[in-house]
């Protein structure tokens, strides 16, 4: 799926139709399902049918009339007042040969190209058969163009209202197919009729206002940035853009410019209002690109509601990797996006299932942060735990849940989670938990569902920042506030054990890693919650003038956590009752430098050495007590035995 950027420069998600083509904003093809867009076309679509644009037109009737530009046509011609200088040339020849010079000069030949035309009138006809489009062009090429549906014409002057009953091809400008309209003097060309039209009668300014007020949303197709028509229709709704509290249309234009161009003539149609989506016209002149997008989105729209469940089915098993074109990846991301969860729920129940190397992608997309309706979102996957918030999952993200869950096998899915952050939202938790106590899919590796029952536990110890403990630990909170139960448990959530897991560096050294070991699938280390910042805690409680009572207070709660965090890495397969770490990570329990501010875990050494020191002194009786050390692994042993 590609990336857009909009007027405040944020990158926004869009589809691919054709290769290097322009993207299309979710929002705009949302606009279209919902039968709430309507098509505006100027000269550029019919370019195709071997007919000019507005430039083209005045240079092919003066060639018509056998009568070329004088000095002053000319040079407004230069200038690009294209209507100006159609205005001096029909005062100085009369009205009547000039428009029927127009008439020869825009016929549509019996082999012209329609394909494009018939792309846009489906686009713009709504699953209920309402048909909505408005062009500028005077050519007949709508009415030529296959068309299974019904479809009526209205002509200006005379204009319907743009409301809930509006059904027709409208050619705000006149066109030549106008039964009562054969002289063309309807039609829009000249800087006088555009006054006309515009100004003094104002029918077209009127429907274009009520077009706005009435419509979600507008997609112009065929405009250049120096196109006459675009000042005029551009100014039919400035005044209600600019009142905040009127509703206007979203706008978008469809807009070919060579890539050193693209920027400006971006910022140039944001400044009026409207959202470009550029493509590339390589040599100035080729639209190729703008024909292809229209006509295989027309496909897509043809079969139904994008046929969501087709594009899924055409390429969801294959791999973004293997040669998709960037196009058929796009489709996907957008195809996904549908609210309900059903393309989702289709993709995640393809057999076999579609391939993990689709991660990267949906991840890139913002599919798996997608939020549900009326409800607080928390990401699958995060860096801060989310079992405490009353959430759920969104249906396209709780349906690729389900899809991950076919992948716990395989190490990189469990690599890009520990880089996420390794928090599981409640509800991929239970999934996980489903996957691994049930019968289905292939066995995983020992080492690797270890990992995946502890951070699908119903409250992981997986180690997390949080601002609070940060805030409270910098104003000294644990030195200078009055002991007591709730200033106790606080320290204690602060020095609660938990895991903090990251790739593993035996990845880097060994070719074929044995993921039947925890060590092969992530490095593992134990740490308090408040990380490295638990040496400045013990330090603020050292400080105290009570600290003496404030250890003993903590003597078997730092014994417990002690046991429970190398519980933690007993069950991940880092200490047993005859090994873990300390070995070499704190060879000592003594109180050296070399021990201090290195391996958070350790902490938990450094404050029950203390504890039973101070105790001690001031408890001999309690200081003197045997510990219990059966159930506790190493250092807790050591810790007990050189305490004796």
């Amino acid at each position: 799926m590609a990336q857009i950027s909009n007027a405040s420069g944020t990158r926004e998600v869009g589809v691919q139709f054709t290769k290097e083509g322009p993207a299309i904003p979710i929002e705009l093809l949302q606009f279209l399902e919902g039968g709430q867009l309507v098509i505006f076309c100027g000269a550029g679509v019919s370019r195709r049918c071997g007919l000019p644009d507005f430039a083209g037109l005045v240079d092919a009737l003066c060639a018509r009339l056998g009568r070329p530009m004088d000095v002053d046509e000319r040079e407004l011609f230069e200038n690009k007042a294209y209507d100006v200088t159609l205005g001096l040339i029909e005062n100085r020849i009369r009205k009547l040969p000039l428009r029927n010079a127009v008439r020869d000069v825009l016929a549509i030949r019996p082999d012209s190209d329609l394909a494009s035309h018939e792309a846009l009138l489906q686009l713009a006809t709504s699953k209920a058969g309402r048909l909505r489009l408005v062009t500028t062009n005077f050519d007949q090429a709508f009415q030529f163009a296959t068309y299974s549906g019904l479809r009526d014409f209205d002509y200006a002057p005379y204009l319907p209202t743009p409301g809930s009953s509006w059904n027709s091809v409208v050619h705000l400008h006149g066109g030549l197919g106008n039964p009562r309209d054969a002289d063309g003097g309807s039609l829009v060309f000249t800087s006088a009729d555009f006054g006309r039209a515009y100004i003094t009668e104002g029918w077209a300014s009127r429907f274009l206002a009520e077009m706005f007020r009435r419509t979600a949303a507008v997609l112009f197709i065929g405009y250049s940035v120096s196109d006459p028509a675009v000042r005029y229709i551009v100014d039919a709704f400035a005044a209600d853009r600019s009142n905040p509290d009127a509703h206007v249309a979203r706008a978008y234009i469809l807009d070919g410019a060579l890539a050193e161009h693209s920027e400006r003539d971006a910022r140039t149609w944001r400044s009026r209002g409207i959202e470009p989506l550029i493509y590339d016209t390589r040599d100035g002149t080729d639209n190729s690109l703008l024909h292809e997008t229209i006509r295989n989105c027309a496909k897509k729209y043809r079969r139904g509601f994008f046929d969501r469940d087709s594009i899924v089915i055409e390429y969801g098993a294959r791999s973004p990797l293997g040669g998709l074109e960037p196009e058929a990846v796009s489709q996907i991301a957008w195809a996904l996006r549908d609210p309900s969860g059903h393309a989702a729920r289709q993709f995640a129940a393809l057999e076999p299932p579609a391939p993990l190397d689709w991660l990267d992608v949906f991840e890139n997309k913002g599919l798996f942060t997608l939020t549900p309706q009326s409800s607080v979102g928390a990401p699958l996957v995060g860096a801060l735990p989310s079992h405490e918030l009353n959430t759920r999952l969104d249906p396209v993200v709780y349906a690729l849940s389900t899809w991950l869950c076919k992948h716990l096998a395989e190490p990189r899915l469990l690599r890009w989670v520990i880089k996420q952050g390794a928090h599981l939202h409640p509800t991929l938790s239970a999934l996980v938990r489903q996957r691994i106590d049930g019968a289905s899919g292939p066995p995983l590796p020992k080492g690797t569902e270890i990992i995946w029952k502890f951070l699908s536990a119903n409250i992981a110890a997986v180690n997390s920042l949080s601002v609070r403990h940060e805030f409270l630990l910098d104003t000294n909170t644990a030195e200078r506030d009055v002991w007591n139960v709730f200033l106790r448990d606080l320290v204690l959530s602060w020095l609660a054990p938990t895991v903090r897991f990251s790739e593993p560096m035996l990845l880097l050294v060994v070719e074929t890693p044995d993921f039947e070991s925890v060590r092969s699938n992530a490095d593992v280390e134990l740490c308090p919650a408040v990380g490295q910042q638990c040496w400045d805690l013990a330090r603020q409680l050292l400080a105290r003038q009570d600290a003496d009572e404030v250890m003993r207070d903590l003597l078997s709660e730092t014994t417990s956590l002690l046991l429970r965090g190398l519980t933690y890495l007993q069950f991940l397969e880092h200490a047993d009752e005859d090994y873990d770490e300390s070995c070499y990570q704190r060879p000592s329990i003594d109180d050296h430098p070399q021990n201090y501010n290195l391996h958070p875990w350790t902490i938990y050494v450094h404050l029950l050495r203390t504890a039973w020191e101070r105790t001690a002194v001031i408890d001999v009786p309690r200081g003197s007590r045997p510990v219990e050390t059966d159930t506790i692994p190493a250092v807790s042993t050591v810790c007990a035995v050189e305490r004796v």
